[in-house]
């Protein structure tokens, strides 16, 4: 239910009126009143017997004190099976309120109360990092040149894989303007000259978002860290319907981000703003995806990446798993780059399909192109 919950709240992006938000809004009622009253399964992982021996895992108990007699739904019996699903029971409850409450409040304002009353005091909220001033851009060309090797593989790796979305498979006709050269000896044997053709169809353009983690934890790492970024930034400048933007966090506060690239901006103009980068603070990760995801939800590119350098855990887990959930659902894709870090550790955090890890700027071109592969050929 908080995966489709996810996903229609974020086509809040794409609305354009008032009339809209209305009735996006009812779409996500008559979600949330579907699961409601759905029918629900026996013991197990779908049924009354959660994985803690309590109420089913997609329910919920009611925060102010119990399931409403009128709005819970019967669980078959069996084992472990429970009379009541009070998260069913909750969210029934919840739906009730439609302002008609004796207090005035509506749904919404219900909701926030609930959630004020459950939230634990030391789960800090996640808030989008805000943009600090743009860093000082000390001799580029230097720093173009430490990330040119580096740039060369990948603009070439990246650039094949672009042209292979772009060309289809060939296939020969009677009719064509290009002779098919492993069939040049069919006229000897009395049969029909053949023709090569091959049709072309645009790539999907894609917007890259690159986060660049400088953390306390990545004094040492930071260097090659940069150079990974910046030499993607590189070759993803030269590649044709492709956008990028980049920042490193944290900025001057854990709920800020320093920005390094604007999308209208090129990355060979202001490589030398990662040259006076420096190891400060925690590891605000969910904040900076939030930003992020928000730089490319406004992009028109059909295809959405974010791809993150990092070396260390994040100081949120629990805020990193909500926003890449909004993130894929809403179809942003977010591949972890692991610097100096083993890949177990990377997959912990992005998944196994969405992370690799490097120990030097030579393992940067194949192992990037391993997961971007993945992504952009899916």
């Amino acid at each position: 239910m908080v995966t489709k919950l996810l996903a229609l709240a974020f086509e809040v992006r794409k609305i354009a009126s008032t009339a809209e938000v209305i009735a996006l809004a009812q779409r996500i009622v008559a979600m949330l009143e579907e699961e409601a009253n759905s029918p629900q399964g026996g013991s197990g992982p779908q049924g009354g017997s959660g994985p803690q021996g309590g109420a089913d895992p997609q329910g919920g108990t009611d925060p102010q004190g119990g399931a409403d007699p009128q709005g819970g739904t019967s669980s078959p019996s069996g084992a472990g099976a429970l009379p009541d699903d009070p998260r069913r029971a909750a969210l029934a409850t919840l739906l009730a309120a439609q302002g008609d409450e004796a207090d005035g409040t509506d749904v919404g304002t219900r909701t926030a109360q609930w959630l004020e009353q459950v939230q634990p005091a030391t789960n800090r909220p996640v808030t989008m990092s805000s943009l600090d001033p743009v860093p000082a851009n000390d001799d580029p060309q230097e720093a173009v040149v430490a990330a040119r090797a580096a740039t060369v593989q990948l603009r070439r790796r990246l650039g094949a894989l672009v042209e292979a979305r772009q060309r289809d498979v060939s296939w020969r006709g009677r009719r064509g303007r290009r002779l098919d050269p492993a069939d040049l000896y069919r006229p000897a044997v009395g049969q029909s000259i053949r023709f090569v053709r091959q049709d072309e169809r645009p790539a999907p353009n894609t917007a890259f978002a690159l986060l660049l983690d400088r953390s306390g934890s990545m004094r040492i790492p930071l260097i090659l860290a940069g150079q990974a970024v910046l030499s993607i930034l590189l070759a993803l400048d030269t590649l044709p319907g492709v956008a990028s933007w980049a920042a490193a966090f944290p900025g001057s506060a854990e709920d800020r981000i320093l920005p390094l690239k604007s999308f209208e901006e090129r990355a060979t103009r202001i490589a030398g703003r990662f040259t006076g980068l420096y190891a400060t603070g925690g590891t605000p990760l969910a904040n900076a995806l939030w930003r992020a995801g928000c730089e490319l939800v406004r992009r028109p590119e059909p295809r959405r990446l974010i791809v993150v350098a990092t070396d260390g855990q994040p100081s949120h887990p629990d805020g990193v798993n909500d926003i890449l959930t909004r993130c894929r659902a809403s179809g942003i894709e977010v591949v972890g780059l692991g610097i100096g870090q083993s890949l177990d550790e990377v997959q912990a955090v992005f998944g196994v399909w969405h992370a690799v890890s490097i120990a030097t700027i030579e393992a940067l071109a194949p192992a990037l192109f391993a997961v971007l592969e993945r992504q952009l050929l899916a």
